[in-house]
């Protein structure tokens, strides 16, 4: 399989807000394991924002980015800059990234979303932008010992006209700096790093 296309890659880690479902045979077959409600008010407990929150915290501010792209492993990569700005909306329950900068030396934009579902106790984040027409939605969980939250979901391959199993990373460094790295299959079917942002909060 080719290599997945340039303008694909770049799928920042960012998220999207889930809907009540109220009627058994409309939740997805893989909605996971129906969970005891918490004590007392169970709709407050899901709109309340907590801790894993908290962990998103310092992505909120303004950044400048350095993007490598690779198209398949062993070559070389592509450079380009952007800027990030990162805030909190609807009460501190998600974080909105917009991104402007260049893709292949050409302009581009992109919006995401990031939060943590205190329903599934997973973190999602949603990615669209100018180079395709498509949504990126995939969930996560936090490694503590290692700062770093690891998402999995589904990035398009133009190239191949379908949707592609992908993986990325969201590694805190210090206070300044982090980084996302995506993983898609390579020609082989194993997994090689396509993508790399790295932020630097701006001065």
């Amino acid at each position: 399989m080719k290599g997945p296309s340039f303008r694909a890659a770049l799928l920042i880690v960012i998220s999207i807000a889930t809907s009540f479902a109220f009627q058994e045979q409309r939740r997805p077959a893989d909605a996971g394991t129906r969970r005891s409600p918490p004590k007392g008010d169970p709709l407050k407990a899901f709109a309340t924002p907590g801790t894993d929150h908290e962990v998103l915290a310092t992505r909120v501010g303004e950044w400048t980015t350095l993007l490598r792209l690779w198209k398949e492993p062993g070559t070389p990569p592509s450079f380009d800059k952007g800027t990030a700005e990162i805030r909190w909306i609807l009460g501190g329950r998600y974080l909105e990234t917009t991104y402007a900068g260049t893709l292949l030396a050409t302009p581009f934009q992109g919006v995401g979303l990031t939060g943590f579902d205190n329903l599934k106790a997973k973190y999602f984040t949603t990615w669209i932008d100018d180079a395709g027409t498509g949504i990126l939605h995939s969930e996560g969980t936090l490694d503590a010992a290692t700062q770093s939250i690891t998402y999995t979901g589904e990035c398009p391959d133009a190239n191949e006209w379908t949707y592609v199993e992908c993986r990325t990373v969201e590694k805190a460094i210090d206070a300044d700096h982090w980084t996302q790295q995506m993983y898609t299959p390579g020609p082989d079917g194993r997994d090689f790093l396509c993508m790399d942002i790295a932020y630097t909060r701006a001065k």
